[in-house]
Parts: C-alpha cells; structure tokens; sequence
C-alpha cells in the first residue's frame, strides 16, 4: 500500500519555501486521531520515502562488520602464535559469523543501492523544474 509522505514531496519541487508562522486556535471538538504509533509511521515513511540514508547505513554497518572481523581474525592468529594453547573454536566461530554477518549486510546495502536507482528512473519525476527559459518558445521545451 503507498504511504505518500506528502511535506516530503512538496519539498521535493525544489521551489523556495519560506515558513508561515501563525497562532492556531486550540481544538474545539474531539481528540487528535495521531498517537504515538501514528507520529511514528509518518516519521518512517519520511525517512523511507525521501531518504538514503537507511541504504547507505546498511552498507556501512556491513563494511564496519567486515573490518572487525578482519581485526579480530587477526588478533586471534597472532594469539594463537603468542600462546598456542589458546582455544580454537571460539576465535574461528567469532570470526567467522561476524565475518557472515558484515558481509550481507554490506551486500544488502549494494543491492539496496542498484533497487534505490531503479526505482527513481521508474519513479519518472522530472530531474529540473524550468521556471523561464530565455531565447526559446514554450513549445520548444522538451523535458
């Protein structure tokens, strides 16, 4: 189901936008049908709709996870050399689920990355808004 965050589109048309402030009069009748749960779903489908970062964040969290991994591998062979009695299984399964775990998630963000491109060539909007064209007729303006 689409959940249009619609302040985001507004602000999407790349207009200049100045703010209004003014005095709203207090609820005469009933109770804001927002609660908790509602301001919550408007804030997510902000962030999801207009927003890169939850992509970008699922990549980096992956890289980070690889890199410890590849740390902590590291520290445990060089354990190993300085005390050989060191217990195996707990380095190599350590390593080796972070090492698992990095290595989706980081995949996952490049594959977010590729769906997020096609989704905004499908998506179709318009890459300028020209507001006046000089040394042309309208009717020669293709976008």
């Amino acid at each position: 189901m689409p959940s249009p965050y619609l302040r985001g589109m507004i602000a999407g048309l790349g207009f200049e936008q100045i703010g209004v402030s003014y005095k709203r009069d207090p609820r005469t009748l009933g109770q804001s049908k927002f609660n908790l749960v509602r301001i919550t779903q408007l804030g997510l489908a902000a962030v999801i709709n207009h927003s890169v970062a939850p992509l970008r964040l699922a990549s980096f969290v992956g890289a980070a996870a690889l890199l410890i991994s590849i740390i902590g591998g590291l520290y445990f062979v060089i354990e190993k050399i300085v005390q050989p009695d060191y217990p195996r299984v707990f380095a190599s399964v350590y390593v080796l689920l972070l090492f698992g775990i990095g290595l989706h998630a980081f995949l996952l963000g490049i594959v977010g990355e590729y769906l997020l491109n096609i989704y905004l060539i499908l998506r179709g909007e318009p890459l300028a808004i020209v507001e006046d064209a000089l040394n042309f007729r309208a009717d020669e303006i293709k976008l």
